[in-house]
């Protein structure tokens, strides 16, 4: 599944799924049509809450600095947020095209385009 894209301020409407992979628990937000899958969740409750974040935060965020999902590999998108400005974006987690990423680590802090030393 890839990033949320398009315009999330004005979102008209939003779905999401819980379920059982084993032991984990997996979710699906989708945003006007457009889906998100994570596969990451301990517990009922971090996968609810997750949930909630995500369309908390796309509600009203700019999707500008969002990636594709990578094409080389099926590693999940992270939600990653500026450290400085408080810019977040949906990002690879894989080590692909790591020279291109809108938000880096520098000195161990997160660091958008914008903000960026």
């Amino acid at each position: 599944m890839g990033a949320f894209e398009g315009e999330c301020l004005s979102m008209d409407h939003a779905r999401a799924r819980v379920w059982r992979e084993g032991n984990r628990w997996a979710i699906e937000v989708e945003i006007d049509g457009v889906p998100y899958t994570e596969r990451a969740y301990a517990d009922l409750a971090s996968a609810t809450h997750a949930i909630a974040q995500i369309l908390r935060q796309q509600a009203g965020r700019d999707p500008d600095l969002d990636e594709q999902e990578c094409s080389q590999c099926d590693k999940p998108l992270d939600l990653v947020a500026c450290s400085q400005c408080g810019a977040d974006a949906f990002m690879r987690t894989c080590g692909h095209g790591l020279d291109m990423r809108p938000i880096r680590i520098v000195d161990e802090a997160l660091y958008c385009r914008t903000c960026r030393p």
